[in-house]
């Protein structure tokens, strides 16, 4: 195959190319940038947010199933505009069925638009030779794209890299204050250039792709010096381990999960780009690693396998050790397929991952359904064990109950799991007795369905230096708190910043929790806390023993959409061997 070569004089023809031939396409990453845009400018009105975060998602899922059914109707004539026509109908019940404040949303939610949209992209993958019987031009065209994806992805990294330097220079120099200027530069360039460049050089000559099939040169070179030797690396950790585990006759760590799931990535993606090497007279290096791979793929998936079912028996299946579970399942299927038919038609990859990405993401066995009851399973064994279960609901403790310190962040951590994942509706139904439906929503977090089971909280604490000295501070509470520009208001108290586990407690759209002495938050959607940094004039004053400034003990800081003001009543702070951390606080936090 040869590949076209990338020039400023063919971009002008491209783009004209790309607007006729994928006028659908280029219109929903319009749309998403325009409501990045726009939810930019606005980020202080929830509705307005709200609604641009749901056409967003909608019109980023528009961009593969689009691109998708356009191209089956270049190899499909007579279904003329019925395929697109579906495919905006599709967009248009997928927009109205969610809701108008994503944010608000369960993150079970944000997993299935993942996995809706990776289906999609298989079926993108798929599409022109979704009917056709032929496999020749398969290759090429998964390879094209990726290649263009790459190569598209490059330019855009650049030149936002470069205008955003730019910009910033400019801000700088002229003091033009551009706070929204470089988001709206970076979503219209994924949004609006991506999309375009990428489009403007998609094949549509299928039997031209079909017909001349030059393997690239470079690529034989970089799986050989790059994938190879990666591949080896692995395996052979791999293997060695599960020697030592066999002689120990113990059962796999949990953490092997990634090393496999990284070998199996690597070498499956490299046994596909040799794929159409391995009938080639010359490519002996070819057959040997299509022949040799697949079967020592096998038994590591199912390693991969017993190590995510020891956690799953342990702790009960959650969304990851779903995804763990089934990726074992299919690794040991294509080891199989692979390992008796070397020369399996590869289309079934793209259609079967499609279809089970659809299959976790909805129904009876999708990831949510399953990791929800299995969670909701051990949360009743839980409350049945502490006689907290009467019929099909929790009830109350008559006195308040002590649990040990492993049962209450059983408990704990179970409710935190269904409260973030599946959302208030998931616990609902078994806690009517015990806790107003009304009031459990969202924003409450686990600790006050524990309170309403009248379980006694003991906050665990050990030692956290060998000098566990501490000074305490407040804040003169007549002085008047600034609060303009702010629409919430909560009173926080955050005690046993020494433990080492993060209990966080939500408040609106944020949740905070301590771990060894550091604040953490991680705003709804968002899977990594962020550390906030204490101000040196905090520090500062405590171990000064003066009374705390507003200055000096605020804390601004923003997740997603939202800023925060968080405001120190009070801390007391101990000196750890890194320097001192918080050991219990009261704050005021405020939300724009």
């Amino acid at each position: 195959m040869s590949w076209p070569r990338f020039s400023l004089g063919r971009w002008r023809t491209g783009i004209a190319i790309a607007l006729t031939r994928f006028p659908l396409v280029i219109l929903c990453g319009v749309i998403a940038a325009a409501c990045g845009t726009v939810a930019n400018h606005w980020h202080e009105n929830e509705a307005i947010v709200g609604q641009c975060e749901r056409l967003a998602l909608t019109a980023l899922l528009g961009i593969p199933l689009l691109f998708g059914l356009r191209i089956l109707r270049e190899r499909t004539p007579r279904l003329r505009f019925i395929a697109e026509s579906l495919g905006i109908a599709i967009l248009v019940a997928w927009f109205l069925a969610h809701s108008a404040r994503p944010n608000d949303e369960p993150l079970i939610v944000f997993i299935r638009w993942a996995l809706v949209f990776a289906a999609l992209n298989f079926f993108a993958s798929l599409s022109p030779y979704l009917r056709r019987a032929p496999e020749l031009g398969f290759w090429p065209w998964d390879f094209y794209l990726g290649f263009r994806f790459c190569l598209t992805t490059l330019y855009a990294a650049i030149l936002t890299g470069g205008l955003e330097i730019a910009l910033w220079s400019a801000d700088q120099l002229f003091e033009l204050h551009l706070d929204h200027s470089f988001l709206d530069l970076w979503l219209f360039l994924a949004g609006v250039f991506w999309p375009i460049f990428f489009l403007s050089d998609v094949p549509a000559d299928f039997p031209v792709l079909e017909t001349n099939l030059d393997y690239p040169r470079w690529l034989k070179i970089f799986t050989q010096s790059a994938l190879a030797p990666l591949i080896f690396v692995y395996a052979a950790i791999l293997y060695t381990y599960a020697i030592k585990i066999m002689a120990q006759r113990a059962w796999p760590h949990g953490w092997v999960a990634l090393p496999v799931l990284i070998l199996s990535s690597v070498g499956i993606f490299a046994a596909l780009l040799l794929h159409p090497l391995q009938d080639l007279p010359n490519e002996k290096w070819a057959r040997i690693f299509l022949r040799i791979f697949p079967p020592a793929l096998g038994p590591l998936a199912v390693l991969l396998f017993m190590a995510v079912h020891k956690r799953i028996a342990d702790y009960g299946v959650t969304e990851d050790r779903y995804f763990g579970l089934l990726a074992s399942v299919c690794i040991f299927i294509w080891s199989l397929v692979f390992t008796f038919r070397r020369h399996a038609d590869i289309r079934w990859i793209s259609a079967a991952l499609a279809i089970l990405c659809l299959t976790c993401a909805y129904g009876p066995w999708s990831a949510g359904a399953v990791s929800q009851r299995s969670q909701l399973h051990r949360l009743v064994a839980i409350l049945q064990e502490h006689h907290l279960w009467s019929g099909n609901a929790a009830q109350a403790a008559a006195e308040p109950l002590n649990l040990s310190a492993q049962d209450n962040e059983r408990l704990r951590s179970s409710l935190v799991y269904l409260l973030r994942m599946h959302g208030s509706d998931s616990l609902r139904p078994f806690f009517a007795k015990v806790l107003d439906p009304a009031k459990l929503n969202s924003a409450n977090d686990a600790s006050g369905i524990i309170d309403a089971l009248h379980i006694a909280t003991k906050t665990p604490v050990r030692s956290l230096s060998s000098t566990p000295d501490s000074k305490m501070s407040h804040r003169d509470q007549t002085t008047a708190l600034p609060i303009d520009g702010y629409r919430r208001l909560w009173q926080v108290t955050l005690l046993g910043g020494d433990s080492g586990k993060w209990m966080p407690k939500q408040f609106g759209n944020v949740s905070i929790g301590q771990t060894d002495g550091k604040i953490e938050v991680v705003g709804v959607g968002e899977t990594t806390p962020q550390i906030l940094p204490l101000p040196q004039a905090l520090i500062t004053a405590v171990e000064n023993g003066s009374e705390l400034q507003v200055e000096a003990s605020t804390i601004d800081f923003k997740t997603g959409q939202h800023s925060y003001r968080l405001v120190f009543d009070n801390v007391q702070l101990k000196n750890w061997p890194s320097g001192p951390r918080i050991s219990h606080c009261t704050f005021v936090l405020l939300e724009k």
